[in-house]
């Protein structure tokens, strides 16, 4: 898909396992085959720097007179290593499913992380810099898990 075309592309059924690129004059954004951003090149300076973004979560204390709340963040100890390893993704073990759209005033990657977590990262032509907006909630709280949130 050209950058002058109007054009939406659901890529995770398009190729799954091929890196997606979204360009400007300025910057090239990959995403790998996971579905989140893995690198950004500035074109001019021919230099790529690596990127790893991804959307995790806690699960709350469920200690009684010790939960996670309004004003404390207590994440449940039990269910991570000490060295903060194992943090759950929001995506699971799942890719991210990314729709690729490019319109005359850019292009944009829409990620979907999960049913409650979703960005969008434009790119707009000549523009210096990506934009990304992020979307969270409501969080489930039908599955039983204690998300470590505020109500």
């Amino acid at each position: 898909i050209s950058e002058d075309e109007d054009a939406s592309v659901d890529v995770a059924s398009a190729s799954p396992h091929a890196p997606v690129v979204i360009e400007n004059d300025l910057y090239s954004l990959t995403f790998g085959a996971n579905g989140t951003l893995d690198a950004v090149t500035n074109k001019q300076t021919k230099v790529t720097l690596p990127v790893n973004q991804d959307f995790f979560y806690y699960e709350a204390c469920s200690i009684q007179g010790q939960g996670a709340g309004p004003y404390m963040f207590r994440p449940d100890a039990t269910k991570t290593d000490k060295d903060g390893q194992n943090i759950p993704r929001v995506r699971g073990d799942s890719p991210a499913k990314l729709t690729v759209s490019h319109t005359a005033v850019g292009s944009e990657i829409r990620q979907v992380f999960s049913d409650w977590v979703t960005q969008v990262i434009r790119l707009p032509v000549g523009s210096a810099h990506p934009e990304f907006e992020m979307s969270i909630g409501p969080i489930p709280i039908e599955d039983g898990v204690r998300y470590a949130h505020t109500d």
